[in-house]
């Protein structure tokens, strides 16, 4: 598999999530960032499934992860009644394995490209 292969983006699921951001390098020293969200009970089930997704020729190096919410259609907060609009994504929190995204601005520049309409921020 080479790095144009790989989506940048992969989500599996529809609504919160774990996610996990990576630096593969391919066999030819190129680089690309990913991520991957998944509703999973440890962020080390996201790289596991990772690791399996691109086989042994790419080098993986985790860069931190945290927590995903997407909202697609529009919303109403069901304790405030506060209404939303939809096409929201939000990154917040840390991975307790894998700590911290180590860049959310290029995690959100990344979602960008892969939601484009959407409003995507982080905390």
């Amino acid at each position: 598999m080479t790095l144009s292969e790989i989506p940048a983006v992969k989500i599996v699921s529809s609504d919160g999530y774990k996610y996990l951001v990576a630096e593969l390098t391919g066999a030819d020293g190129n680089k690309k960032f990913i991520v991957r969200a998944d509703y999973s009970d440890s962020h080390k089930i996201i790289a596991t499934r990772l690791e399996k997704e691109v086989g042994r020729s790419i080098n993986i190096r985790y860069h931190g992860g945290g927590y995903i919410s997407i909202y697609h259609e529009p919303w109403e907060d069901r304790f405030t009644h506060e209404a939303y609009p939809g096409k929201q994504i939000s990154i917040f929190g840390t991975s307790d394995y894998f700590g911290m995204d180590s860049d959310p601005d290029r995690t959100v520049a990344l979602l960008q490209k892969a939601f484009p309409g959407y409003s995507i921020e982080h905390h």
